[in-house]
């Protein structure tokens, strides 16, 4: 583990995992390795791994606040995109499809952006997705999207997406209103 200013610190338990995976947040270190794609948790103060019963585990996405994790979970050759907590409970799927990708955060964690590819009676489907957290629906938002890159404003009002089309990239501005009521 490295900081700002160059000090370097060798994880000693984790020195001999062949680690695949690696996202740290707060006190702890989400991994999983080439050998085992369940998701473990580390906390280097403690010393303390933890399995959160997650596997088939290719990305892991932490919250801005770290309260909340987005997992995208490979099973046969479907591909999940599921929230919980980071205890790796409360499950909830977002996404089901055979390619997840361009997933990200917006910055007061109320949506999440993903771009997912689906088989539908022999058609090919890619399109990008906007999920409200509070409400639980999914709002397609751009169909024939592949591989994108997704941003968010920092007001979360925008969502930036980029393609690569084989040839180039391809960026877009999508603007998102939604009022959220405070009660």
């Amino acid at each position: 583990m490295a900081d700002r200013t160059g000090n370097i610190t060798v994880m000693d338990d984790l020195k001999n995992e062949a680690l695949y995976l690696v996202e740290k947040v707060n006190n702890n270190i989400y991994y999983n390795t080439v050998y085992d794609d369940t998701l473990m948790r580390f906390n280097p103060h403690t010393r303390e791994k933890v399995s959160l019963n997650l596997n088939g585990i290719s990305d892991v996405l932490l919250s801005p606040n770290g309260n909340q994790i987005l997992v995208v979970q490979t099973n046969g050759s479907k591909k999940n995109l599921i929230l919980c907590d980071p205890n790796g409970s409360s499950q909830i799927t977002v996404a089901e499809g055979t390619e997840i990708g361009g997933v990200s955060w917006s910055p007061d964690q109320s949506m999440i952006a993903y771009n997912v590819k689906a088989d539908e009676n022999g058609v090919i489907l890619n399109s990008l997705h906007v999920y409200d957290i509070l409400t639980g629906a999914s709002t397609q938002i751009a169909v024939g999207i592949e591989y994108p890159d997704t941003c968010w404003s920092p007001s979360g009002e925008k969502l930036a997406y980029t393609e690569w089309d084989g040839v180039q990239f391809i960026s877009s501005i999508v603007y998102l209103k939604y009022s959220l009521e405070k009660q």
